[in-house]
């Protein structure tokens, strides 16, 4: 029996020796991972970093926004505030950014009773001749207090910046559900959790 048993190790390791030479199956390295567990804790940590990434990038582009109180109500004129605004973004250090956004603006209507459903299009059409208005009223205004950028010129787009915040009930339930389900999340508006936390503010439930 104890003759059998080595005969039988011995004709797996000689087996397991030519198949080895032979390269049947490989080098070792092509049967494990050589770079266990460095490989997967970069792939892990670079998942975490690309949401704060894009958090980061969130609030620059907000930090780089001129608001619809930056200019004077309907018109294209940029109020002390916002030219103080610019004046910081374009001295900005170690070098400014040169992507500046304007929002829509949403004044060019006193409010939202103003919006007439037969002259919608001309409606647009006076938001989007004030939109163009404010950009280049801020492109004039870079331009000509000689704030040039070491990286180019100005680029100025218009945005539609999303709510900066969460008011209070949002908060609650936002919290209520990251720690009593498995719903509930603080991703941008618009997006998985966020729309569970909005259903839930509207009917005053957390879930539970």
């Amino acid at each position: 029996m104890n003759g059998g048993t080595r005969k039988t190790w011995l004709a797996g390791l000689l087996s397991a020796s030519l198949v080895s030479l032979t390269g049947c199956y490989g080098t070792y390295n092509d049967l494990v991972d050589p770079c266990y567990p460095q490989r997967w804790n970069c792939v892990a940590r670079e998942s975490v970093h690309s949401r704060f990434a894009m958090q980061a990038k969130n609030g620059l582009d907000l930090e780089q926004t001129l608001f619809n109180y930056h200019f004077e109500t309907g018109t294209d004129r940029i109020t002390p505030a916002g030219q103080n605004l610019l004046t910081r973004l374009a001295t900005r250090r170690p070098a400014a950014l040169r992507d500046v956004f304007v929002q829509n603006s949403f004044d060019a209507l006193a409010s939202a009773k103003d919006f007439d459903p037969t002259k919608a299009e001309a409606q647009a059409k006076m938001v989007q001749d004030l939109n163009e208005k404010r950009r280049l009223a801020v492109l004039a205004f870079l331009d000509h207090r000689g704030l040039k950028t070491d990286v180019g010129q100005w680029q100025v787009a218009v945005s539609f910046p999303s709510r900066i915040g969460m008011y209070s009930r949002e908060a609650y339930i936002a919290v209520d559900l990251m720690h009593n389900t498995p719903a509930g999340d603080f991703r941008p508006d618009g997006a998985g959790g966020a729309s569970i936390v909005y259903s839930a503010a509207q009917t005053g439930s957390t879930g539970q």
